[in-house]
């Protein structure tokens, strides 16, 4: 049975989509993730996600899973900062934070 109404069929397969999960779990941008081969473009990730509430919970759960553990190694380096090493974990943290803010998904409303 068809799922689709008109146009082409979909590219989606449920695969594929949890390799993606998992490549933004690991800590993988969606731009890195789309230049890798035999993956989607931005086009058809955000299609599915638009389409698709299975995929859509689980790319905003592998997300958030991805900014926890950028948050905790943000955690680990505050915990082993000494007066000596303060200058360098100032850095590691902006560094982390800034990769954070880089992949927060943006939403315009």
């Amino acid at each position: 049975m068809r799922h689709w109404v008109a146009g082409a069929r979909s590219t989606y397969s449920p695969e594929i989509a949890e390799a993606i999960c998992d490549a933004i779990k690991g800590g993988a941008s969606l731009s890195e993730i789309v230049a890798t081969p035999g993956m989607p473009s931005f086009k058809a990730i955000y299609g599915w996600i638009k389409r698709r509430p299975e995929f859509e919970a689980a790319f905003i759960e592998a997300c958030d899973w991805r900014a926890g553990w950028l948050e905790f190694q943000i955690e680990l380096v505050v915990e082993q900062t000494t007066p000596f090493t303060l200058a360098r974990a100032k850095a590691q943290v902006a560094a982390l934070e800034g990769r954070i803010g880089r992949l927060t998904p943006k939403l315009y409303r």
